[in-house]
Formats: structure tokens, sequence, C-alpha cells
């Protein structure tokens, strides 16, 4: 179960176009679950990375594997097309408050010189491997009865649901650029020209000179 909502988001990206089967991807926090997702949506082409011992040859399936901390990736820009983290949460050094504002404020703070595509996905992911190994059955049976209203939740107001996934693009700087802003041999500086046509110049006054 935990994993349909993973699915989901991924075969909805494919349809979207967002994402193609032929993209090189790489997979930070990865492991098994990462493996099965990618290959049920039919990645072929996939590296998938983590801390520790790699994985037994049977986790990786044909996948490639990097062991690599997701805050301090060594790879070169452009390396891959797509990045996917899935329930990487607890590999971070320090506690984060992981809502969609603070998500929105750490991509613009990083690159605060263009509009971001920032989309978000809703799921309400109910844990019954772990209410059914619970020796109070009682929660397992209450959660089953509140199943209707937790859907109707979902539906109708799916920012309450217990899960969501980010969609975040890089920026196309070519349409995405903020205007006060232009790009000259690849670096992003101030555009004059847009604010003189918006702004007056203002001349200091010179200083006057006090007489002895």
């Amino acid at each position: 179960m935990v994993r349909d909502f993973y699915d989901d988001v991924v075969i909805e990206l494919l349809r979207d176009g967002v994402l193609d089967t032929g993209m090189r991807v790489l997979v930070v926090c990865g492991g098994r679950t990462d493996r099965l997702v990618m290959e049920r949506c039919g990645f072929r082409d996939v590296v998938i990375s983590n801390l520790g011992v790699r994985p037994a040859g049977r986790d990786l399936g044909s996948f490639g594997w990097s062991e690599q901390d997701s805050e301090r990736l060594g790879f070169d820009d452009e390396s891959f097309d797509f990045v996917v983290v899935h329930s990487g949460l607890h590999h971070c050094y320090f506690v984060y408050r992981f809502t969609e504002r603070e998500i929105v404020k750490t991509v613009h703070s990083y690159a605060p010189y263009a509009r971001h595509d920032i989309r978000f996905f809703y799921r309400m992911r109910i844990p019954w491997g772990h209410l059914r190994l619970r020796r109070n059955r009682g929660l397992y049976l209450a959660v089953r009865l509140a199943r209707p209203v937790l859907k109707l939740v979902e539906v109708c107001a799916p920012r309450q649901s217990n899960n969501f996934a980010a969609l975040i693009l890089k920026p196309d700087l070519s349409r995405t650029l903020h205007p006060w802003l232009r790009r000259t041999d690849g670096a992003v500086e101030v555009n004059s020209d847009w604010l003189a046509t918006r702004y007056r110049t203002i001349t200091a006054p010179r200083p006057s000179r006090q007489r002895s």
C-alpha cells in the first residue's frame, strides 16, 4: 500500500509528458522500493544512491548504484535528467519543517532570480501494515470504519491529507527570468534598461562646503 502513491505520481508525470522512460534518473535516499517503482513504470537508465553498503544485486536489479550523501551529492551539473527522492526526510542531518510553504521558500531562496514551476500532489495514505501488527485491534477497526470519511477528506480537502509529493522543475531562464534581470555571458545581472523605463534616476546632491 505504501507504494501506491509513489507509483501514481510517477505515472501521472509520465502521462503529462514531464517524465519519459528514456530519461536518465537519479534516486537519492533510494532502495528496493524505488527500484520496484522505477521498474514498474518502465525506466531503464536509473542510478540509485544512498549511504552505506551497496545493496544486494536483487535489490538493484539492472539499475546502477552510487554511494551518495543526499545533502552533498558528488555529481556534476546536468548529469541527470531528473532526480527523485521518496520518504527521505530521515536522511537529513537536521530536522526540517517539511511543508509546501517550506519547499516553496527554500526553492525561491536558492534561486531567487526566476519564477518556479512547483506542483503538489496529495494522498491519504493509511499504514495498514503497521495497524495490523498492533496488539490493540481496536485502532485498526476504528480506522477501517473511518476510511470513507478519510477518503472524503482526501477528495474535498486534499491538503489535509497525511502525505504529499512535490514536483520542482528547473526554470528555463529564457522564459522565467524576472524582467528586472538579464543574462550576460551566462551570468545573471540587473537589467538596467528595464529599470530605466520605470524608475527615475536621482542624482545625490553634492555636499556643501562649510566656511571656517
